[in-house]
């Protein structure tokens, strides 16, 4: 009975745990993981881990470092923010190479480099 009590609450631990990785990292739990004294290490490996919405303007960084984030997290945080995420690009690349001269995404800075590639593909297949 208590292996089965024992094994329920590994569970809930385990099915929390998942819940709670999914949420996206801030600048607000940055600074609450520095402030707790997280290894610095520890905070770039979740920053590269976990699926963030970082503000990342110049107060913003300003803001970071002040709260006695070191430059190594946000590096980190801004190269996370500058990476293009590879699931979105080949919808709108695709829409691209197939003629359309508009196309709708949600995060206008990271699809611009695949769009720029796809554009300058169907630019050079058109004069073929």
């Amino acid at each position: 009975m208590m292996r089965n009590v024992r094994s329920a609450c590994w569970i809930v631990l385990f099915v929390i745990a998942i819940a709670h990785a999914q949420e996206p990292l801030t600048n607000e739990s940055i600074v609450k993981l520095v402030k707790a004294g997280l290894s610095e290490d520890m905070i770039v490996s979740m920053v590269n881990a976990q699926p963030a919405k970082y503000s990342l303007n110049t107060d913003d960084i300003v803001a970071l470092k002040t709260a006695g984030v070191s430059e190594k997290i946000i590096v980190a945080m801004v190269t996370k923010s500058a990476a293009v995420s590879p699931a979105a690009a080949p919808a709108p690349a695709a829409a691209i190479l197939g003629g359309a001269h508009l196309v709708r995404v949600h995060d206008v800075a990271q699809m611009r480099a695949a769009a720029s590639v796809a554009d300058a593909i169907a630019r050079a297949a058109a004069e073929e």
